[in-house]
């Protein structure tokens, strides 16, 4: 869904602070691995790359990685900073990868528990998975709120 807002920055202070908070790169390349968590610079809050009047940008974690990736152009109009930005997967596919995931996880917890009976030791352990999937899907759910408020706040967009 294409948003359109505005920023209470006028375009020069937009386009500094997008300078100042992007560190340069692709955003679908970037790998997160736990060697980060010592070999990388994450000072900056976005990840991506940027021009005159575009910008592709994704949250710059050090570990994890963000689900979804921004995408905006942005112009001067009516002596208004005018941004049209849209929130959208960081891979084409990904929603029905996690909603198959999901599916298949389930399916897979209900078989152990009909294929074996109702013992305690994969009780445990299935309800030990069927959290590990429920709180993977609301990771996902909540990446793209995340990511939005982090961008509204750090470039001063309201409505």
């Amino acid at each position: 869904m294409l948003v359109r807002m505005q920023s209470k920055l006028n375009i020069t202070e937009f386009r500094e602070k997008l300078k100042s908070s992007t560190k340069i790169g692709h955003p679908q390349l970037k790998i997160n691995t736990p060697l980060n968590l010592f070999f990388f610079d994450s000072s900056k809050s976005f990840y991506g790359r940027y021009d005159d009047t575009t910008f592709y940008i994704t949250l710059n974690y050090r570990i994890t990685h963000s689900s979804y990736v921004i995408k905006e152009n942005y112009k001067l109009f009516n002596k208004r900073l005018q941004i049209r930005y849209e929130i959208i997967p960081k891979f084409k596919h990904q929603k029905y990868f996690l909603l198959l995931w999901l599916v298949c996880g389930i399916g897979m917890l209900i078989y152990i528990n009909l294929k074996f009976g109702n013992k305690n030791g994969i009780m445990i352990t299935n309800i030990f998975l069927l959290l590990m999937l429920i709180c993977g899907s609301f990771h996902y759910k909540l990446g793209k709120r995340t990511i939005e408020k982090k961008f509204r706040k750090t470039f001063e967009i309201y409505t």
